[in-house]
């Protein structure tokens, strides 16, 4: 299984953005939240690669693992990135830990430790690159939504 392998750390968002994005669904549309840790640090997923060579250039790939949602998460979405605590780093690189002791890792950061809140639409352009990006607002009504 390769991702014995070839586990590594993708340093999540931080300094002055500690926070990563998810829509939430209702209905046709989606209200992005940012997140982050209450102490606004920065923080690591727990992720594998892997390289592929074929008959071209080889691919290099990788993936962020997801575990089910904590309480914080579970009303947007039912999973989330695995978030590794700094004093599990070694044991989620060392080639040498048990299957074990890793699958203990994959389990959802303390909510208690998170905090969230709706931020606007601007988030799903990608040319919007502004301070304002993850600025509290209200629960936004559907864009769609008509009265008549």
């Amino acid at each position: 299984m390769s991702w014995k392998l070839s586990r590594t750390v993708l340093r999540g968002p931080g300094g002055s953005n500690p926070v990563w994005l998810l829509d939430k669904r209702s209905g046709r549309w989606k209200q992005p939240h940012y997140f982050q840790l209450k102490d606004e640090g920065p923080f690591a997923f727990a992720a594998i690669w892997d390289e592929w060579r074929g008959d071209k250039l080889p691919i290099n790939s990788c993936a962020i693992i997801t575990t089910t949602a904590n309480d914080l998460l579970a009303p947007i979405h039912n999973r989330m990135p695995v978030i590794l605590h700094p004093t599990v780093y070694d044991d989620w690189l060392s080639g040498d830990s048990k299957l074990v002791n890793l699958k203990s890792l994959l389990l959802p950061y303390p909510a208690s430790e998170m905090k969230s809140h709706p931020v606007g639409n601007d988030v799903n352009h990608a040319k919007v690159d502004q301070p304002h990006l993850v600025t509290r607002v209200g629960e936004a009504l559907d864009p769609n939504l008509s009265l008549f």
